[in-house]
């Protein structure tokens, strides 16, 4: 099984978004590791559900958010 690792540190409004879009090229299970991120975890955790909706080649998600939970959406 192929993971894609993606830890984004921008700020930008799309930076999510773009992030994961380049992630599901390359793979289609997903870690997002968000300790660096400037982004709100809510947000981030907002965003990912909703992509994980809308984009159905995504197996799985996992999210570690910034103080070292991990979180998984699968299908």
């Amino acid at each position: 099984m192929k993971w894609e690792l993606k830890s984004p540190t921008g700020t930008g409004k799309r930076n999510i978004e773009r992030q994961l879009q380049t992630g599901i090229k390359q793979s289609k299970n997903i870690v997002f590791d968000a300790r660096r991120s400037k982004i709100h975890i809510a947000r981030i955790k907002n965003i990912l559900n909703y992509q994980f909706r809308l984009a159905k080649s995504i197996k799985r998600i996992v999210l570690i958010d910034k103080s070292k939970n991990v979180i998984e959406l699968t299908r």
